[in-house]
């Protein structure tokens, strides 16, 4: 149980209004509030459910390296997830982001793009690829051999119909849910047997 009930980044910026303009006009994050005062400007907006997600220098240089090819990125980069990650990308190169590589598909399923806002944060734009099975689930897949998905968030979204290298395949037994509540449970299926062992995300 957390004591936390909101996260909300506070982002410095040198040009005020071009940021407001890229994240609010372009990129379509909704205006909650504007505190501006003779102090200084600040506003406050929409960017969906948030979480912190904690990594260390080898895998912030394994997620460079599948993104864009080399370590690009600095101690904070944004990863959003929007419905066509590609093209956000181009909407908001054309608003003068920076493309930093070509959208890629990542080990795990997702579409990435990766680009620099005018400011200088680099954003990962995400969609997870996602697999309607015959009877009406969806296929997701477990990254690697670890199961306990209570302590270990490797859970993504696969591309195939069936299980790949380093991959187990998992259903969720709510039909069409893709977006996982904490309280969804899972059934494991590996390709030798189909025995089930469930657990929480």
């Amino acid at each position: 149980m957390t004591n936390v009930t909101e996260l909300r980044v506070a982002l410095t910026v040198e040009d005020f209004d071009q940021a407001l303009a890229f994240y609010r006009d372009v990129l379509g994050l909704d205006q909650m509030a504007d505190w501006s005062s003779a102090a200084g400007r600040v506003v406050v907006l929409d960017a969906g459910r948030a979480t912190l997600e904690l990594f260390d220098r080898a895998q912030a240089e394994a997620v460079d390296a599948i993104e864009a090819g080399r370590r690009v990125s600095g101690p904070v980069r944004f990863a959003l997830r929007v419905a066509d990650s590609e093209a956000v990308a181009a909407r908001l190169v054309a608003a003068g982001a920076e493309r930093v590589a070509p959208p890629v598909t990542t080990p795990w399923g997702d579409h990435n793009a990766r680009v620099q806002a005018p400011d200088g944060m680099q954003l990962t734009l995400f969609n997870p690829a996602e697999q309607q099975s015959e009877d009406g689930y969806t296929e997701l897949y477990c990254w690697g051999e670890d199961r306990d998905l209570a302590s270990r968030r490797h859970l993504r979204a696969g591309h195939q119909a069936g299980p790949r290298a380093g991959y187990q395949p998992v259903r969720v037994l709510r039909p069409g849910r893709t977006q996982l509540p904490g309280s969804a449970r899972l059934a494991f299926a590996d390709s030798a047997d189909q025995r089930g062992a469930a657990s929480r995300r």
